[in-house]
């Protein structure tokens, strides 16, 4: 029944990618700008009302959330030093210069909420999309503060680390949506039925929608300007062995729920980032070695997931 689930799960979800990266491919997509809208549609309306429905439906009192919020300090250092990590890495392994950036993103960022959320909820059940979102606050702060800041100097931009233009879009969207329904919890508050009802409705699209968002990134992958490399291989090692290894070694030292633990562990699995590839063609960094990785590393968690759930489940390592 377990390994039904888990392949069922992964399945599902290549599917749905295979709808985006095929309707992508269409005269008509191209033709009105798909992806753009898209984007724009799933980042910005779909996936905040999401996060919102499942925060006031998941939490039933504040003393619940207060209980939730105290594990977000584990995600914020595990990133932190993935990015010590990431740096040492790309030393050893005389990583490009004007790579070193993108790669470090690569190595220490997950797309927490496109893959993250959409496929760890049916493996975990909902009650994991609270530590979810804890994940997700601690991803956003660091990407739109480091991770952007080293793309950019990837570019030759000496920027400064905390700008206010990128603190500003550490409140996008889906993080004010999530410190709105947060407020709702804290005070207790109650929508009036309608406005749950078009909540949930508009919620229930976001998986679909987001997998259609990835499928058609996937599309635009210019693979063929890419040599495939060391840096590949060394950025794929440190997001799907490194990453998850030592945000084990955390939660194991940590009193935590399991639930949290393995919500923790499987999110510290996800694929790259996929605002890396964005924002890498926006400050002109190595847009191909970034958009591939996101490429990349989505096939790969697909195939991995199985045998990670394989360890929580059999392995048992968070008891």
């Amino acid at each position: 029944m377990f390994f039904k689930l888990t392949f069922e799960t992964v399945a599902v979800i290549l599917l749905m990618m295979a709808v985006g990266f095929f309707v992508a491919g269409t005269g008509w997509f191209k033709k009105n700008n798909g992806s753009e809208l898209l984007s724009k549609l799933v980042v910005n309306v779909i996936i905040p009302i999401n996060l919102f429905d499942k925060m006031i439906n998941t939490y039933s009192s504040r003393s619940e959330l207060l209980e939730t919020i105290r594990g977000i300090p584990i995600p914020f250092l595990s990133i932190a030093l993935m990015f010590v990590i990431a740096l040492l890495l790309s030393k050893l392994f005389r990583v490009e210069e004007g790579r070193r950036g993108v790669f470090m993103n690569v190595v220490a960022m997950s797309n927490t909420v496109l893959v993250g959320i959409t496929v760890i909820e049916p493996l975990l059940g909902p009650e994991s999309s609270p530590y979810s979102l804890l994940y997700y606050t601690a991803n956003t702060f660091f990407f739109w503060t480091v991770g952007t800041f080293l793309i950019r100097r990837d570019a030759g931009d000496r920027a400064k680390l905390f700008s206010l233009t990128n603190l500003k879009k550490v409140f996008a969207p889906p993080f004010i949506s999530f410190l709105a329904a947060s407020v709702f919890v804290l005070l207790e508050l109650r929508l009036p039925f309608i406005l749950e009802d078009v909540i949930s409705r508009f919620s229930a699209c976001s998986t679909p929608m987001s997998m259609l968002l990835i499928g058609a990134i996937i599309r635009s992958v210019p693979i063929r300007q890419y040599r495939f490399g060391k840096d590949m291989i060394v950025g794929l090692i440190g997001r799907f062995i490194l990453s998850p290894l030592l945000m084990t070694g955390l939660c194991i030292l940590l009193p935590l729920p399991v639930l949290m633990k393995q919500t923790f562990f499987l999110m510290s699995c996800m694929p790259v980032m996929t605002q890396c590839g964005i924002m890498s063609r926006e400050y002109r960094a190595d847009y191909a070695y970034a958009s591939t990785m996101v490429a990349a590393t989505t096939a790969v968690c697909m195939v991995l997931i199985p045998v990670y759930m394989l360890l929580l489940k059999y392995v048992s390592i968070f008891g």
